[in-house]
């Protein structure tokens, strides 16, 4: 189980990096505040859902970890797909200078 630990404690790391990337980003090109408190409340709620799920592996608990794909999953499509791409076209709408002035 040493490797299911280092599985889930990589995707963690990932997960907490992609969002403190983000989350910065979000701030320096001034995106919409309601935006950002949308993103914000779904990084909260997986963080929260993944910590569950690793500790209660990490204490033998395994029937949680079923459903962890079927939650990847409905993330990647929510936010990966929804939410992240939002802000990708929010910032692609702005003017280079209106970008590079603020970051």
């Amino acid at each position: 189980m040493r490797h299911a630990h280092e599985i889930l404690d990589r995707v963690m790391d990932l997960a907490v990096t992609h969002f403190a990337t983000e989350e910065l980003l979000m701030v320096r090109v001034g995106y919409p505040e309601a935006a950002q408190k949308r993103m914000l409340e779904q990084h909260h709620d997986f963080k929260a859902y993944a910590r569950i799920r690793v500790l209660e592996f990490r204490v033998g608990e395994r029937s949680g970890l079923a459903l962890l794909p079927g939650f990847l999953r409905m993330w990647l499509v929510e936010h990966e797909f929804g939410l992240d791409r939002e802000l990708v076209s929010w910032i692609r709408s702005r003017s280079d200078d209106e970008v590079i002035a603020r970051v």
